[in-house]
């Protein structure tokens, strides 16, 4: 009797342990992947917010220039979250867009209640070539 008791028992607690789920192998999660956007200061974009041909300048410190053409230029603020951009030029107009490798686009609107659909594109900067001495 006491063997049949004991091989029950033995019967039991190696049954609860091989049922025992195991452990889950640790999986760290997948590293987040920097933007390969750096930053905005010291860019230049051109396109198009109310019309084509517009450039937009954002330097540091938040504040940018905006101009049409090759004319002056009109100041403005401006916040880089993640990929979403917010600034507004000469506290008339705003915009809310997302910044996208060299293209920004977006929603657009003004005080007297115009609204736009911003697309600019990344100005590269001509490289100045020295000869060779």
């Amino acid at each position: 009797m006491r063997v049949a008791i004991f091989s029950l028992i033995a019967f039991c607690v190696v049954a609860a342990a091989s049922a025992a789920p195991a452990r889950p192998t640790y999986e760290p999660p997948d590293p987040v992947q920097p933007s390969p956007f750096v930053g905005l200061a010291g860019t230049t974009w051109i396109g198009r917010l109310y019309s084509e041909g517009e450039r937009v300048t954002f330097h540091a410190g938040g504040t940018l220039t905006y101009g049409f053409g090759k004319g002056g230029g009109s100041p403005g603020t401006w916040h880089f979250v993640g990929n979403h951009l917010h600034f507004e030029i000469n506290k008339w107009s705003e915009y809310r867009v997302t910044v996208q490798g060299d293209i920004i686009q977006g929603s657009g609107w003004n005080k007297s209640g115009q609204k736009c659909q911003p697309f600019l594109r990344r100005a590269t900067a001509d490289v100045l070539v020295l000869p060779r001495k």
